[in-house]
């Protein structure tokens, strides 16, 4: 824990006196905000919502729905009513647990990363109402530091420092809008043939062998623009690879969902130009711009609102309940209403959040498989010919 804390901490000119020492040029040196980015935040109010605007925050801009600041609550209940969701504001002497605002919808989806982010898109792109909730932070492209301190603090779940509880296993899990995809490494491998017949022979699941399956994984590598090629590798892929040559090795390039001339190495804390495909910039790009859907950052789900219907044994799921910060407040809780409730917050969230609820299903959070990734550190001068 020290060691990664004298690394990562940065001074106010966000420098660490270490990095010279190690030839570590900290925040990407070819990353530089817009120099009209000040000018831009100082008139907010003025800004062009146009392709300017777009290429200054990202494309999500617009769907973005703040409810962290108290004086900004009737501007997003504004913006909430403008896309189409009805709100009901309640009495403002109301203490929690009782909820602050109820917003009703078609769909609510926990969580905006490969789960979450995918299925809202598609509802939104059909036609249905649909309202996001992710519990981490919304970083536009001119807001990222590409410091791993600072992005590890605003873009991972507990800064980062997740771990089982024999502490053999650190968990590297994104919690910003975009989820996992926007601080993956760009990693795209379709599920290997063993493990489809794995889960299809052994466990029934026939889904999984179907030409239905192989039709989605098609349909989601397109949109995700997957594919080998590289025009320029990394350093540390290179003498990996040059390694794997000299003693008989054989080194394939894995698929990722970038193009081919991107490359940063600051990928795992953001990406800077867009050109990385998580939902971010695809299907939360689609509900967004369907004019169907918004993204609420910084609103956690606390419990899944469960109702009896006439006719039926089970309850059904009616929406969410969630939590947010607003300003130096207590935090607020809001109802969420809707005709279809999406859990997709991650296999280090969802469970909790199932149990909260009162399901009872014995697998819930059982059987999690982890990769631990193993990190090693070197020192290769450029004279060594690499």
């Amino acid at each position: 824990m020290l060691l990664v804390l004298s690394y990562v901490w940065v001074d106010e000119e966000l420098n660490n006196i270490s990095w010279k020492a190690i030839d570590y040029p900290g925040s990407d040196p070819q990353f530089k905000p817009p120099s009209n980015l000040k000018e831009k935040d100082s008139k907010s109010k003025e800004v062009d919502e146009g392709e300017e605007a777009e290429e200054l925050y990202g494309p999500l801009f617009k769907g973005i729905v703040n409810l962290q600041h108290q004086q900004q609550i009737q501007v997003a209940v504004g913006a909430l009513r403008k896309f189409g969701f009805p709100v009901t504001l309640l009495s403002p002497t109301t203490k929690p647990p009782n909820p602050s605002m109820i917003i009703k919808c078609d769909a609510v989806v926990v969580g905006s990363g490969s789960g979450g982010g995918v299925i809202a898109g598609v509802l939104a792109n059909a036609g249905y109402k649909v309202l996001v909730l992710e519990k981490g932070s919304y970083c536009a492209r001119t807001n990222l530091s590409l410091l791993e301190g600072p992005a590890m603090e605003e873009m991972y779940q507990s800064s980062g420092l997740v771990a089982t509880d024999n502490m053999n296993v650190l968990i590297l899990a994104g919690s910003t809008v975009g989820g996992g995809s926007t601080v993956n490494w760009s990693a795209s491998i379709e599920t290997p043939s063993h493990i489809t017949r794995e889960w299809s022979d052994e466990y029934e699941l026939e889904l999984f062998r179907s030409n239905l399956y192989k039709e989605a994984i098609d349909v989601v590598c397109k949109k995700m623009g997957v594919q080998s090629k590289i025009d320029n590798e990394g350093f540390n892929n290179a003498v990996l690879r040059k390694g794997c040559e000299e003693l008989g090795g054989h080194a394939i390039t894995i698929p990722r969902n970038s193009t081919s001339d991107h490359y940063c190495g600051w990928c795992c804390l953001g990406c800077r130009d867009g050109r990385k495909k998580g939902t971010a910039e695809t299907w939360l790009v689609d509900l967004v711009r369907s004019g169907n859907g918004v993204i609420l950052p910084g609103c956690e789900a606390i419990k899944i609102r469960q109702e009896k219907e006439h006719g039926r044994e089970r309850k059904r799921a009616k929406g969410v309940a969630f939590e947010f910060w607003c300003g130096s407040a207590a935090k607020q809780m809001c109802l969420v209403e809707s005709k279809v409730t999406i859990v997709a917050c991650g296999a280090l969230n969802t469970p909790p959040l199932l149990k909260r609820s009162g399901l009872r299903n014995p697998n819930i959070g059982k059987n999690l498989h982890l990769h631990p990734v193993t990190m090693a550190w070197g020192y290769f001068p450029a004279e060594t010919g690499m």
